[in-house]
């Protein structure tokens, strides 16, 4: 009974965003994992992070062109993406369009997540295993 309640301790500290480590001084992260979201569209974008127990862990309002990388989130977990076109450029006023996909944290890498247009239709893609001293992929094709 005490390994069990052990173990739903270390997994609840896990699933948990790690705000601790996020406000230290020089940034220092144990396990050096980002979420990275790229806002490809031609308007504002709402992103929401939702950890593995379906609670928001983190949220910013993208410009246009813009990206961001969210820390201190930890493998195996997996995490929900969520991007919301939005009217306004403070990203309020109505939601055109609103896409979640879920990613799994992988070893030392995140998850990479891209929101773009093709055709009349809004996309996002979203890569396990985004190499953050590099990057893992090639850019996609904007048509």
């Amino acid at each position: 009974m005490k390994t069990l309640i052990a173990t739903l301790i270390v997994l609840a500290s896990f699933t948990a965003k790690a705000d601790d480590f996020q406000n230290a001084e020089a940034n220092y992260l144990p396990i050096p994992t980002q979420i990275v979201f790229n806002n490809h569209m031609d308007r504002a974008v709402w992103v929401t992070i939702y950890n593995s127990i379906s609670r928001i862990s983190d949220n910013a309002c993208l410009q246009p062109g813009e990206s961001t990388f969210f820390t201190g989130y930890y493998p195996p977990f997996f995490y929900q993406v969520r991007g919301e076109v939005k009217e306004k450029l403070d990203c309020g006023g109505r939601t055109y369009d609103d896409i979640t996909k879920a990613g799994r944290m992988t070893g030392w890498y995140g998850i990479d997540a891209t929101m773009y247009r093709k055709g009349d239709s809004t996309e996002m893609d979203i890569h396990d295993g985004y190499n953050p001293l590099g990057g893992a992929y090639p850019e996609f094709n904007e048509e």
